[in-house]
């Protein structure tokens, strides 16, 4: 059975998530799974394409639509 790892954020980084969404004019789920991915130097998958096409140049963010199965 596969687990899924649980992540709290601490006080600091629920700032840097609320700065960041009004900085940048994104809603605070999108900046919370996107600085998640930057803090943890993982992936953040959106299906989103004006939000990716604001942040294509990320390493930490991909967009759903360029996988193939």
């Amino acid at each position: 059975s596969r687990s899924f790892e649980i992540y709290s954020f601490n006080i600091l980084e629920n700032l840097t998530i609320g700065k960041f969404a009004g900085l940048h004019n994104v809603s605070f789920y999108d900046a919370a799974y996107h600085l998640l991915a930057k803090f943890t130097d993982s992936i953040f998958v959106t299906a989103d394409k004006i939000y990716f096409q604001k942040f294509k140049k990320d390493k930490n963010l991909a967009l759903l639509g360029n996988f193939y199965c």
